[in-house]
């Protein structure tokens, strides 16, 4: 195998890969380490024994794997898709976080027999709800969108991603809806909240917090280990990208 025609000019690269004898999976895969390890900018065309790798123009987009090895158009450049991908980790760090930060001020809201700290738990809670979880669950929303749009994984081409979209959505709703018996208690405590008032209402915000944690962990745990699994557009999609006569994996 010989690599030949390299040629780097305006915002085009082109690379030619010419096959001695047959050109092999064994061989394809070489051919793509030499010609994607200058930049992540190519995709692999075949055109009468002859493999050659076009970079796109910067503006239209550039090429990035999927996570199976697959070459596919992006949309963001490499700095703004870190970018995306920098915001995105920090509002879903950020929302675990303030979560976590509730679930305490739950829990001793709950259990502790000083009638100042209880009050102070809940008024707290009001505060952290509205002016942390709730931004940061909407911030993890929006970036997430923008990042799977942005990139090669899209919005509707892998099950993992539509699963955590689903999460997220349902889960911001829900959020939203209990803010509700947050809001009622923080003014039960400012009236003087003690013993064992409302102790059903307080139950239950520890027991959504908890349920909110475990949420969250899925959708982190999906981000990381990204099941395999392509919905029937993803697939169309792949088999468009990579050309005819190549098989789309799943």
């Amino acid at each position: 195998m010989q690599a030949v025609g390299g040629e780097f000019g305006g915002r085009y690269v082109v690379a030619q890969v010419r096959a001695v004898g047959a050109f092999g999976d064994e061989g394809c895969q070489q051919a793509g380490q030499v010609l994607f390890g200058v930049a992540d900018v190519f995709a692999l065309v075949e055109e009468g024994g002859q493999f050659s790798a076009v970079a796109l123009p910067g503006e239209v987009g550039v090429g990035g794997r999927d996570g199976r090895g697959a070459r596919a158009v992006t949309v963001f450049g490499p700095r703004l898709r870190k970018a995306a991908l920098t915001a995105h980790v920090t509002a879903s760090l950020g929302w675990f976080g303030s979560v976590a930060a509730f679930l305490a001020l739950a829990l001793a809201g709950l259990t502790s027999s000083s009638p100042e700290t209880v009050r102070a738990a809940y008024v707290a809670m009001e505060v952290v709800g509205w002016f942390v979880i709730v931004p940061l669950s909407i911030a993890t929303l929006v970036t997430g969108v923008v990042q799977s749009l942005g990139t090669v994984w899209g919005l509707m081409r892998h099950y993992w991603v539509i699963a955590k979209l689903l999460i997220t959505v349902v889960a911001t709703v829900l959020l939203l809806v209990h803010m509700q018996p947050v809001g009622h208690l923080a003014d039960a405590a400012r009236a003087a909240l003690v013993g064992g008032e409302l102790e059903g209402m307080r139950i239950q915000l520890v027991a959504d917090a908890g349920a909110a944690i475990v949420v969250l962990l899925t959708a982190a745990g999906l981000s990381v280990f990204k099941p395999r699994g392509m919905t029937r557009y993803g697939i169309r999609r792949r088999r468009r990208e990579q050309g005819p006569g190549m098989p789309a994996s799943v």
